[in-house]
Order: C-alpha cells, then sequence, then structure tokens
C-alpha cells in the first residue's frame, strides 16, 4: 500500500542522504503511519534534539504524545509550536 512505497523511498532517501532531517522526519512519519506512536515520537525526540526549529516535527510529536496519552508532555510541544509560530492554526487546534 501507500505506506510500504513511503517506506520504501523513505529507505532509499536514507541512503542517499543518511542522517538528514528530511530522511529522519520521513521515518517518524512512517512510523507513526504504521501506527508505531511509541518509535515515531521517539525517532521525532531525537530529531528535535539535533534541528529544535523543525516546528512540523514538533507538531507530529504533539500529535503522537496526544494519542499516547502523554498530554502534560503533548500539550508542552504543542505549545511551542504554537509560540514559535503562532499562526500555526494545527498546533492550536490540537
Amino acid at each position: 500500500g501507500k505506506v510500504e512505497d513511503a517506506a520504501n523511498a523513505q529507505a532509499e532517501l536514507a541512503r542517499m542522504l543518511p542522517d538528514t532531517p528530511i530522511a529522519q522526519l520521513a521515518a517518524a512519519r512512517i512510523s507513526l503511519a504504521r501506527g508505531n506512536l511509541g518509535e515515531g515520537a521517539g525517532q521525532l525526540q531525537r530529531l528535535l534534539s539535533q534541528a529544535p526549529n523543525l516546528a512540523y516535527a514538533r507538531l507530529l510529536l504533539g500529535a503522537a504524545l496526544l494519542n499516547q496519552g502523554n498530554l502534560q508532555q503533548a500539550q508542552n510541544q504543542l505549545q511551542q509550536v504554537v509560540d514559535a509560530e503562532p499562526v500555526n492554526v494545527e498546533a492550536a487546534k490540537l
């Protein structure tokens, strides 16, 4: 399906551009799409430790944490997105 096609494309991206934020973000999105919330959240946390200004990664992390029931941590991540990007309606809605 689409997730497996994306996983194959991500593997090729990771091979061509290892350890880049875009490859790490793609890997995290695939983990989340597969329902592996803990794995995806961990990948996003590692990415954000290297590139803390990636608001989209922080938004995804907040959503993953919210879906895991980690409300306080999710609120913290989403508030950081809103603080950095006040016009980010997606973060404000969550």
